[in-house]
């Protein structure tokens, strides 16, 4: 999956994560240059979002309301266990080359990987999506408690570590620091 530069999320997959209930999967195409998700209170954009994190590795503490990745359950989906699909893709029509990431709960509470049917660590995924150019962290998902908590500070400073923060700046000023 390594040499192009153009990789993408270009489908999420959803069941029993949430709100989103455990009947069929509930899928999202994602057109490539997605930036952001937009709707009405409640609709589900925050546990789209908490989603990716989910099948991309992230810890429990990025997913709101997380205290252990059981938390994910959707309260409709009774007795299914929560899965993600990413789909992610280079390129367009008959010579795209796509790729298929899925993640679930486990009845234990863990998360169990697969990338294009092939069982993968954790570790594996993030390091698989590195390579694409895919990274979902702290540092790459802005949070909609994160720009609320900007606007009511009203507070330049804060306004200037999330910037940087988000630009990559501050992980960058880290590995010069670092390398001195």
């Amino acid at each position: 999956m390594t040499g192009h530069s153009k990789w993408h999320i270009s489908a999420v997959e959803v069941k029993a994560f949430k709100s989103f209930n455990g009947k069929p999967w509930a899928r999202f195409d994602v057109s490539d240059g997605f930036v952001g998700i937009l709707g009405p209170n409640g609709s589900g954009k925050s546990n789209l979002l908490e989603a990716v994190c989910f099948a991309t590795g992230c810890s429990s503490t990025m997913l709101r309301g997380c205290r252990t990745l059981k938390d994910v359950t959707s309260t409709d989906a009774r007795s299914q266990l929560p899965g993600v699909k990413l789909e992610i893709s280079c390129g367009k029509g008959s010579r795209a080359e796509h790729h298929l990431l899925e993640a679930s709960l486990t009845p234990e509470g863990t998360r169990a990987y697969k990338i294009d049917g092939r069982i993968k660590t954790g570790t594996q995924v993030k390091d698989c999506l590195k390579s694409c150019g895919i990274v979902v962290d702290p540092t790459t998902v802005i949070k909609q408690a994160s720009v609320t908590r900007l606007t009511d500070s009203n507070n330049p400073a804060t306004l200037a570590e999330l910037v940087s923060a988000a630009s990559g700046l501050a992980s960058w000023d880290q590995e010069t620091a670092a390398a001195r």
